[in-house]
Order: C-alpha cells, then structure tokens, then sequence
C-alpha cells in the first residue's frame, strides 16, 4: 500500500536511500514512494494486534511486528473502516460478474481476506504496482501455505528482458512482459533528470481470478496495454481503488516528504474536496461524491475504540479524519451503485455539497482501456494531505475578521519572529497575566493598600497604550465575582506553565516557566525556587489569586498518569533585579472531598458566600470517564467541598472553556463521551445567599454556533467571544462572536498570518488586557502532532483587539 509514512520510520527510509544513491533522482524517489509500503503494512498490523481491525493475512507479510502510538494505530483503523466499506458494498450489489484493480496494491491482504469471506466467487481482482514491489510479493505468497491455499490455479512465469519492441504472451493464468524503454517525459518544476532509467512491467504471478501486475503507474500507456493482456474487460462493472496513491502522481512538494523523497505531488493542485470533486468531473467522471473519514466513525465504533488503549490525542485524530477523504467516481451502469455505496451503512450522513453531473464523452471515440473503462466503472480514492470539507458553511455568512471599520483586528504581535524564542512555542499549556510583587517592605505596603483599593467594582482603566514602557504599571481589577482583569498602570508579564514543546532540542513536555512581556518580543525562562514542583505537565488549569499569585490544579504526565490532586501548587511571582521576576513554589495540601485526578477541565475564580473560591468542572480521567461535576477550593482555608446542583446535570465534556457573566458561570462547547464536539453553553446560576441554590441552565442561541473544543474563550461586557478549536469539518473554526443579551451568534473566519503559514488555534492559551476602549487578546502557543507531518508549533504571539461598543 502506498501511503503516508509514520515519522517513526524516517530514519529507515533515508538509509535505504542512502543504499540506492548511485541510481536517478526518478529512481531515488520511487525506491522512497517503495518504502512507505514497509511501513504502512507494519502499521496496518498495529491496528489489528490491537483490536481496532480484523484481518488474518496481514501478519504473513511482516517479518517483525512493531507497536504504533494508538494516534498511528487510529489513522490506519479508519482508513481500513472506509476501505472495507466499499469493498463490502461494491461485491454485494454486484454479485454475478465483477472486476477490481487495486493500483499501488503494496502488500495489502484485501484480496485473501475478502476471499476468505466468500465475496470473491465471481470477481476478478488485479493488483498493480512497482516490478520490485510486485516481486517481492510474489515470493512472500509462494512461501505462505495459507495464502496460496486460496489460489486455486496459481501458475508462476518470470519476466522477459525482449528489448525495446514488447512482446506479450498470454497463456491462460500468466503474463509475460519485456522491458519497455520510454522517451522521459520533462522535467518537474524544481527537478532535473538523470539518464532515464528503463519503464516496464512484469507479470510476477497470476491466476484465473487474482493477478499482480508489476508497472510503473506513471506510464499508461504500458499500464493499458499489462491490463489489457492480463483479461481486464473493460465491458464489466469494475471498482478501481488507489489508497493515498494518486497524491504522489503530480508535481507539487511538501516540505516534510520531501525530505524523504517521497512527495505528496497533487495536494497542492487539489486541496479541498470541491478541488478533488471537480478534478473527476473535469475527466468525465458522471458522479463523483467524497467523504472525509468522520462519515465513517460511527457512534457504536466510537464506543468500541474509546476503550481499546489508552488515548488522548483528540485534536490530532479529528484533524486527521477531515484531512483525509473518500472519493468515488461513478460511470457507465455504474451509476446505479452510487447512492448505494454510501446509504447501505448505517451511519450518521454529513452535510455535503451536491454535486452536478458532467456529461461523459462518447467513448466510442476513445481508444485505450482508460477511456473504455468508464462504460462500466467506479474509482475509489482516498487521499492524505491538506484536504479541506466543502462542509464548512453553518447555515449563516462567514466574515473575515479585518474589515475596514470593523470591531476586530487580527495581526501578529511580534515583527520578527527569531527573538520571540521557543519558550512559548507550546501547547496544552497555561498562560496568566501576572504582577510580581518586590521583596522589599516599602514595596510589600504598596501593593497591599492596592489590592486593597481593588475591591471596587468600577475601577476605571488609566492606560490605552499597547505597548509598555518601564515606568507603566498596572493594577488587578476584579469585576463583581473575581474574575480578575488586568488594566494597566504597573508593569506586567505573561506567564506560561507546562505543555508540550521544545526542550533541548526534542519535542516533550516542558518543565520549564517562561514568561514575555506583552506588547514586547522580550520571551525569557523563568527561575522556580521552593518546593519540589513537576511543571511538565499538560491540560491543567491555573488561575490567579491576588494578581502575583498562581494556583496550579490537575493536569496530567501520560494518559494513564494524571497529576495527584490532593495538593495545588501555589507560584508567588517576585519581582527581581530589573525589569526581571523569578518564581516562588509552594506544595500545598487540601482538605475536604478531593476531586479525582483529571485533566480538560476548567477551573474559575469566583466569590462564594463571602470567600474567595475556585470552582473546578468537568475534565476527564485515566478511566476514559468524561467528567460533569463541580467542586469548590476555599483559598481562605485551602478546602474542598463537592457542588450539588439542582434540576439537570449537563452532559459531561472535556477540553472545554468557562467563563463568568453576570453571577453565573458558562460553560462552552468542549467534547462529550461519544468524542463529539458540542455547540451547546451551559450556564450555572451561582447563589448569592444561603438560601439560593446552583442550578443549570442551557442558552438557547439564536443562530448556529460552530461545534468544537480546545478553544478559548473570554466575555467582553455582555459579548462572548470563542477563538479557535477543533470540530468534525474543515476549515477549522475561526472566531465565535455570541451577544449574550440577545442570543444572535456571527461566525469569523480564522485569517492566515503572513509570518505564519500554518496557525493552528487549537490547544493555544489566551490572555485578556482590558483598556477603555478596547480589550486585547493574547493568543499565545498552540499546535500539534501528526505522524506523517511531524509536531507543528505555532511560531508567534496573536493579538486579537476588540473595541468597545460605546452603545452597550
């Protein structure tokens, strides 16, 4: 199978380059295109050792089984679900007389477990791919019993070197192919040939109803004519299959599998599924209708794969299944199979684009099997890459975020990028806006008698500026229930927590502080005296307390090793020499009934019958569980007390954000216990006498608001504002704009940065600075892991301004 190659195996694929560096360019990169085969069937069989799929055969053709991370082990299970589908539908609705061609087969076992399941009776099935690769499968079946017992009348013929003028001889199970020398087509953008290496192809092994045909993908001509020789009939319904196979066919590069020499040539050709859609049409395909992999992870499997391993790369695995789609292209009679293959399984249809047929041309005028074909035939595809769902659109207009005269700015926040540094290049972390406090008592007396004055409901803002000087400070202001905002009139910093990045050149868990200035390019590391603190930690929360304080709850190391939640850390922020500050860390341990370990949840401040409090929700455990409860920390006494709330109970969800306005607390979006991603907020009525009590409550929106989790979120007056996060389509989601009042939802799309060709708002932390005008948003971090494309970290700080609407 060729296809996108774990990260895991680059190191292989660059020796058995390094092994063929006297060969062409053209023929370096079809040995790398050659190796993702390797790799693939090693992965494939991880999927099924572990439960996701079934299949008997794939262990004859791995020497040395090998774990995959349960992200690998999940990509390649959705792949074989989408693939096995049609199979399954193709041979059931066409029972009497078939065809499959599977091109750029590899070592994939369809073929022997489809047999095996009694659906190949009467199918011809064709399996193409390179002469070597054809080769070395040959030799694998005829040292395998159990595969060669499911071919009846397997007769075996070596190829024949006959020159420049092919010669082909067609007994009744085996081919004979000569070595065919073709003229080099040009050059590719960027490249340069070497002297042409030979095309040709190989009969290696056939029988009456299975054929491995060995030829070059890039030559048709040869390919019709093998095909053609080997009893393809282009008069019957046929199923033509190439799993990520097209993707290397065109010029285009992508930087990661360039590396390799094993390029994804047609992702930026075709981009998105209308781009795919259009490509099939544009060929004289009738039909054409595409999926990407979320149509096929139905709820009943999401239930049965929850529970297989451990997993908690939930970003990563739902940008997976919309960069990935199936694509079926329908001619001919078979046209009449093309609702089918979709209706006849019992999922959950996407929204999709219809879809206009294209009139075919008169293939009576064509003349190769290509042409001919489409009388009778269907074209399966998946492909990897940046694949972007037509299925974006929500049922209201989309706005850019800049417009001229608009309510919102959207820029970078630092002009050059290098001196940001890699200390907030991270995600799954926390940030905080922090005011260290100096050690000296003159000092210690100033900021009591000014937290003192921010009791005050009203405080004004003094400072609009954005960017700081020296001499600028700032004060905490809390609003009504201490969610604290910070206005500026004393110097500031940014302070980020944990998640994972880039440490001493490896990709990991951070253990280290770090802190920027905002408005600034100055990002430094942060000293951490005190106790004995594991930072390195991810998807916890940390909230201020008394603007120099930060309380540090949750978390986790490893998805089966969440943080102790029987104690918080409490960081002191201390100013130090110069415009510096260091850490101070103390362990803390609670009383009370302990919430259990957790991580994606949240956690807010807010004033409870007169104390100062953090309220916990939700999250989820080492158990799979998805969390709904709510537990109160007094910061007075350092004590746990779990919340009962009347009435219903949401449903429980991870990955979430909360926020407060007006005396209650909102819970928005996140991702349930079915893995999906939800556009409901919750609010939570929080009581303001003993007599009161706290209940749920759903807002009911007027309009629709993009699903998704591993956002941010921040009220700005009556105003919600939702940035970022992942959901089940594509593009992702941009800027949510939600009038609490009023319930009416606009929708922004997320802009590209010109410094940053990639922005991934997912799993990023945001800061809120309010001014009298406007309210600033930092947005800092953010990315992700993908084992075909490596671990994105997003470069820069965002900024995103919001005016104030005077009128409210």
């Amino acid at each position: 199978m060729i296809t996108s190659t774990d990260h895991n195996d680059f190191n292989d694929i660059m020796e058995m380059n390094r092994t063929f560096h006297k060969k062409t360019q053209k023929t370096r990169s079809d040995t790398a295109v050659q190796g993702t085969n390797d790799s693939s069937i090693v992965s494939k069989l991880s999927a099924v050792i572990h439960q996701y799929t079934e299949d008997d055969y794939l262990k004859y053709a791995v020497k040395k089984p090998c774990r995959r991370a349960p992200l690998i082990n999940r990509g390649y299970y959705i792949r074989a679900k989408a693939m096995d589908h049609v199979f399954q539908s193709f041979l059931k609705y066409y029972r009497n007389l078939s065809q499959i061609v599977n091109l750029g087969a590899g070592f994939d076992m369809s073929y022997f477990r489809l047999c095996h399941q009694g659906l190949l009776h009467n199918c011809t099935y064709f399996e193409v791919d390179f002469p070597d690769v054809m080769n070395r499968k040959s030799n694998l079946i005829q040292s395998q019993p159990q595969l060669l017992s499911l071919l009846n009348d397997v007769k075996l013929q070596p190829s024949v070197n006959i020159g420049e003028n092919p010669r082909l001889s067609l007994n009744q199970h085996s081919l004979y192919v000569g070595v065919v020398e073709k003229p080099p087509p040009p050059p590719l953008i960027g490249e340069q040939y070497g002297k042409m290496e030979p095309k040709y192809s190989e009969g290696v092994l056939a029988s009456s109803k299975y054929k491995l045909l060995g030829v070059d993908l890039t030559v048709l001509e040869l390919l019709n004519t093998t095909l053609a020789a080997a009893g393809f009939d282009a008069c019957v319904p046929t199923l033509f299959v190439s799993e990520v196979v097209l993707c290397y066919m065109a010029p285009a590069r992508m930087k990661h599998f360039e590396t390799i020499g094993s390029h994804l040539r047609t992702i930026r050709d075709f981009p998105t599924i209308h781009d795919q859609i259009c490509r099939y049409q544009n060929e004289g395909w009738v039909y054409t209708k595409a999926m990407d992999m979320n149509y096929f992870f139905t709820e009943d499997e999401r239930r049965r794969v929850y529970h297989l391993e451990p997993f908690d790369e939930f970003e990563e695995w739902h940008l997976k299944c919309t960069h990935y789609m199936v694509l079926t292209a329908f001619c001919g009679d078979c046209i009449q199979f093309a609702e089918h293959v979709w209706m006849c399984s019992q999922v959950i249809k996407p929204e999709t684009t219809k879809l206009k047929e294209t009139p075919v041309s008169d293939a009576n005028t064509q003349d190769n099997i290509g042409d001919q074909l489409k009388n009778d035939a269907i074209h399966l595809q998946i492909c990897c890459g940046d694949v972007v769902n037509c299925r974006n659109e929500i049922g209201q207009q989309k706005h850019d975020l800049q417009i001229p005269g608009d309510m919102y700015v959207w820029q970078n926040v630092f002009d050059e990028q290098a001196s940001v540094g890699s200390y907030n290049k991270r995600f799954g972390h926390t940030c905080n806006l922090m005011i260290p406090i100096d050690n000296s008592d003159s000092h210690n007396a100033t900021v009591k008698q000014q937290n003192a004055s921010c009791s005050s409901e009203n405080t004004e803002v003094s400072s609009s500026n954005h960017h700081l000087s020296s001499e600028k400070r700032s004060r905490l202001i809390p609003d009504e229930f201490l969610h604290y905002k910070t206005s500026y009139d004393e110097l500031s910093y940014i302070l980020c927590v944990g998640g994972f990045g880039k440490q001493n050149n490896e990709h990991r868990r951070l253990s280290t502080l770090s802190a920027v200035l905002p408005g600034s390019d100055n990002a430094t590391e942060v000293h951490c005296s005190g106790d004995p603190c594991s930072f390195d930690r991810m998807y916890h929360t940390a909230n201020n307390i008394s603007g120099h304080r930060l309380v540090i709850f949750g978390g986790r190391f490893s998805p089966i090793r969440p943080c102790d939640t029987r104690s918080v850390y409490v960081l002191s922020c201390v100013r130090a020499a110069g415009n510096q500050f260091s850490c101070h860390c103390q362990v803390n341990q609670i009383t009370g009934v302990n919430p259990c370990p957790r991580w994606r949840h949240s956690a807010l401040n807010i004033k409870w019958q007169d104390r100062e409090c953090i309220l916990v929700y939700g999250g989820r455990t080492e158990d799979y569980s998805t969390l709904n409860d709510l537990h109160l920390l007094s910061i007075d006494t350092w004590t746990w007390s779990k919340v009962e709330p009347e009435a219903f109970l949401p449903q429980g969800t991870h990955s979430h954000t909360a926020e407060l306005w007006r005396k209650s607390m909102l819970i928005i979006g996140g991702l349930n216990e079915d893995e999906v991603a939800t556009n409901i907020i919750y609010q939570l009525n929080i009581p303001q006498t003993t007599e009161d009590n706290w209940v749920w409550s759903k807002l009911n929106l007027a309009g629709k608001f993009t699903p998704r989790y591993s956002h941010t979120s921040t009220v700005v007056g009556d105003r919600l504002f939702v940035i970022g996060g992942v959901s089940m389509c594509n593009p992702p989601p941009g800027v949510s704009v939600i009038d609490l009042l009023s319930k009416n939802v606009q929708e922004y799309r997320q802009l590209q940065l010109q410094s940053d060709p990639i922005t991934m708002l997912q799993n990023h932390a945001s800061v809120q600075l309010f001014y009298e005008d406007r309210t600033d948003i930092y947005i800092i971090g953010g990315g992700g892991n993908c084992f075909s494309f490596g671990t994105h970290l997003n470069d820069s700080p965002i900024l995103f301004s919001v005016k104030h609407n005077k009128n409210k």
